[in-house]
């Protein structure tokens, strides 16, 4: 039972993220998720002949890791400002000038 368990909570752990429309921030999790299984999205790549065009270069991890940079600090921003519990009128100028 408790094997069975494991294997789950790993899958989930281990699981690329997908877009999704209606979350301002999904894009920033995928591209965080890929940089933290670019060792076995390279792995599965490089053993399929049929999409190993698609195998990403350290260069363009380097560049997937930059726009990260660029990103998270809108993430944040967003998720402060979608905030239930507290008003966010009054944040709202110090956010962006943090920008």
């Amino acid at each position: 039972m408790n094997l069975k368990m494991n294997k789950k909570s790993l899958a989930k752990k281990n699981k690329l993220v997908q877009d999704c429309v209606t979350r301002w921030n999904s894009i920033c999790d995928i591209i965080d998720n890929v940089l933290k299984c670019k060792n076995s999205i390279n792995n599965i790549i490089s053993k399929n002949k049929k999409i190993d065009k698609w195998f990403i270069t350290s260069g363009e991890f380097k560049n997937i890791k930059d726009l990260l940079k660029l990103l998270e600090p809108f993430k944040i921003v967003t998720e402060v400002l979608g905030g239930e519990n507290y008003i966010t009128a009054s944040i709202v100028h110090r956010l962006i000038k943090s920008l």
